[in-house]
């Protein structure tokens, strides 16, 4: 068994017993942790207790508590109630264990989806659901293994999975303020020597302030040109081209990584040359990508999807992410990955902190706040 202390101790954690809004749903709670031996598991593993330092708040985590998401909240009936602990991008730290190959003291994050990290400590999990950092952590911050994770692992993938990228290609991005598309534009730029074209919401900016915006753009994350939204409507498709084309480079447009969908999606995947993909990762117009036909039938243009989550959780595809968390550990250290601050909220303060995502920062709870 665990330590007599570990199995007395209560942790803070926050949970819902159903699906819907989770301001309302949400509560925080007591839990005490389930005792377990330190026998084999079924998969052969020992259980560990992790704690966690930073566990993130994403659109993931939001739309899986409405019960939207495709990954379903994991509802676990104990003998005083039914709930779920959501959370599932996080970093923490080896509490108890009965692991030699895992000891305590180790940053892990995250093997699996679901493993329940809006919490000052986890109940006693297969050692297997962690991944143990030590071969890529040093000089990173617990704040930048959290960012590391999602985000710029989204953009690695895609850029590495579809079309084999040359220097001088042109990589489109749109949403090119999320976090995903400022890793891509740093990933294809500095590894694979891409031009790089983001595509932003202009909003209400006047001249003077767009022009800053864009130059900042294109000084921290390397991008060559950045086209507001609103603009490509109104831009006829021999012209976006001839936009692409004045960046020089390869004269090739092989991908087009999208988080927006409809029209701005439908008229920039028009720029694709031949072969090229269009690569789908999020919706947030709601509106569905048009295709046209002389684009698939004479320029073999490809429109595909891409989600995390289920590369992730193949159990054949560890190794592949290590090395992958590897490369972009050494990006982020060289300066050639930007990743984005943290905001970061006491588990207690979970309504500001879901009102926070999708403002543009990296929302998390910072669970030591609330031991």
């Amino acid at each position: 068994m665990f330590p007599r202390s570990l199995a007395r101790r209560c942790y803070t954690a926050l949970h819902h017993s159903a699906v819907g809004d989770p301001a309302t749903v949400i509560a925080r709670c007591n839990v005490p942790p389930v005792t377990t031996s330190n026998s084999a598991t079924s998969n052969g593993s020992v259980s560990v207790v992790v704690a966690p330092i930073y566990s993130s708040v994403n659109t993931a985590d939001i739309n899986t508590i409405q019960g939207t998401y495709p990954v379903k909240p994991n509802f676990v009936t104990s003998p005083s109630v039914t709930h779920s602990i959501p959370g599932s991008e996080f970093v923490g730290i080896v509490k108890e264990s009965q692991n030699p190959a895992l000891p305590v003291d180790t940053l892990v994050i995250p093997r699996f989806t679901g493993l329940g990290a809006w919490t000052t400590a986890m109940s006693p999990t297969p050692s297997s659901s962690f991944i143990p950092v030590s071969s890529f952590a040093t000089g990173l911050s617990p704040a930048s293994l959290l960012a590391l994770q999602v985000n710029p692992s989204t953009a690695h993938k895609m850029l590495s999975s579809f079309t084999p990228l040359e220097p001088g290609d042109v990589v489109m991005l749109t949403a090119g303020r999320s976090a995903v598309a400022t890793a891509a534009a740093c990933i294809a730029k500095h590894k694979y020597g891409c031009k790089v074209v983001s595509v932003v919401r202009r909003k209400d900016m006047g001249d003077d302030e767009w022009g800053v915006e864009c130059g900042r753009m294109k000084a921290a994350y390397g991008v060559d040109l950045v086209i507001a939204e609103e603009q490509i409507a109104r831009t006829p498709p021999r012209r976006l081209m001839g936009l692409l084309a004045e960046l020089g480079g390869s004269g090739r447009v092989p991908l087009l990584l999208d988080a927006v969908g409809g029209k701005t999606a439908s008229l920039l995947s028009l720029g694709l040359t031949e072969s090229g993909y269009c690569v789908t990762y999020g919706g947030l117009s709601r509106n569905p990508i048009s295709v046209r036909a002389g684009s698939e039938i004479f320029n073999d243009v490809k429109y595909v999807g891409f989600w995390l989550t289920r590369f992730n959780d193949e159990r054949g595809n560890l190794e592949e992410r290590v090395e992958m968390l590897k490369e972009l550990a050494q990006m982020a250290k060289a300066g050639m990955l930007v990743l984005p601050e943290l905001k970061t909220f006491k588990l207690e303060d979970y309504e500001e902190a879901f009102a926070n995502v999708g403002n543009g920062e990296k929302t998390c709870f910072d669970c030591r706040l609330s031991e």
